[in-house]
């Protein structure tokens, strides 16, 4: 039955992505003990599904990068253990946090979204 909604494919790729990168970033690692202080150093790509959505993050850039911030600060040392678990927890975090902020910036729902979330670098530097 056609009720007039637009059909939402899940995690569909959009055919003709816009992708809004941020700039290398690099928060501090919580320390335990004795260890050496490390620092997460990591850069993000949002992938937009059209050029609105793209024009609308970089309107509100600092938003859009202080929630990736977030999201990367204050891990410890054991969540890093697990690199692969705790890019794809934040990947996800972050595209909701960023369509979540799509919503309240007045975005229509279901036209402008962010359809993923990259890490271009996400490395540990340990200070020796």
């Amino acid at each position: 039955t056609d009720n007039g909604a637009p059909e939402v494919v899940a995690d569909e790729i959009p055919a003709m992505p816009i992708n809004v990168e941020f700039p290398q970033k690099f928060v501090n690692i919580m320390r335990v003990a004795n260890e050496p202080a490390s620092t997460l150093v990591f850069q993000v790509t949002l992938e937009c599904n059209n050029q609105q959505t793209a024009d609308l993050i970089n309107m509100h850039k600092i938003r859009f990068e202080d929630m990736i911030i977030k999201l990367h600060d204050s891990r410890t040392r054991d969540e890093l253990d697990d690199v692969l678990a705790l890019k794809t927890s934040i990947q996800r975090q972050a595209k909701q946090k960023s369509n979540d902020l799509l919503q309240r910036l007045g975005a229509p729902e279901g036209e402008m979204q962010v359809t993923e979330v990259f890490h271009n670098l996400f490395m540990v530097q340990d200070q020796g």
